[in-house]
């Protein structure tokens, strides 16, 4: 009735599309079932925690996906109402910095494009994120996080779904991941979750799954919904269909 033998399954997704496909083949592996024979993921949510990595940061000053709309959207995803949320609110606490933060700025920037060219998929994970055996609070000791500080007792009072792996797919255990199809991701250089979806890359990789990674320029999050209006927005659809033959093609 719905045309296909089901003979090969694809699951593709954007966004929070990208990671409900995610969870539901986290969810086949667990359970024994039939997993999707491949995964095309556009700027997929990777990490549901609240973190300062770069591209989050830079998500201060985006007006198109800016950091309050991130967290309105975060809670609504979590269904978090108002009036179980007076923790979460207060969790975070300033703490008095130790050094100005202008001289840590270097002098001269790095060109994006450049950082990109030497994205290394063997390297270490940047510390913004942490492994399923470290507790909430450990990246505490990282110079990034010494402005902020976590209470015991908000931690004690506030469970974080975010550390659920299937709403957070890079927390996943290398045993989940290592089943894991072969899986496209595509990302934009101007999306606060690029940074967590490099990650989930280096991740795979290191667990010997088929995955290929493209970052394409000058791109917001949900770059999609704009090839009618850009030609790049055009051009890294056209990515999107190619990275989907080739997986057609790989079954």
């Amino acid at each position: 009735k719905i045309g296909s033998t089901g003979n090969k399954i694809i699951l593709v997704g954007d966004s929070a599309g990208a990671n409900l496909i995610l969870a539901i083949t986290q969810l086949a592996i667990s359970k024994g079932i039939r997993i999707p024979d491949g995964l095309v993921c556009i700027y997929p949510s990777c990490y549901m925690a609240i973190t300062s990595s770069p591209s989050r940061i830079l998500s201060i000053i985006d007006t198109f996906l800016s950091c309050g709309f991130l967290y309105a959207a975060r809670n609504a995803y979590f269904n978090i109402h108002q009036k179980n949320n007076e923790i979460f609110e207060t969790k975070l606490s300033i703490r008095r910095p130790q050094s100005s933060i202008i001289s840590e700025i270097e002098k001269e920037p790095v060109p994006i494009r450049n950082f990109f060219k030497n994205i290394d998929m063997d390297s270490r994970s940047y510390m913004y994120y942490q492994t399923e055996d470290e507790k909430i609070d450990s990246n505490i000791d990282n110079p990034d996080f010494k402005y902020f500080k976590w209470s015991d007792s908000e931690q004690l009072l506030y469970h974080d779904p975010s550390q659920d792996p299937l709403a957070s797919p890079l927390l996943a255990s290398p045993e989940v991941l290592k089943k894991f199809p072969s899986i496209r991701l595509l990302l934009a250089d101007m999306d606060p979750l690029l940074d967590d979806g490099i990650e989930f890359a280096k991740k795979l990789s290191a667990n010997n799954v088929d995955v290929k990674l493209d970052v394409v320029s000058d791109l917001p999050h949900g770059f999609l919904q704009l090839c009618s209006v850009t030609p790049e927005s055009q051009v890294a659809s056209e990515i999107v269909v190619s990275r989907l033959n080739e997986i057609l093609c790989k079954i």
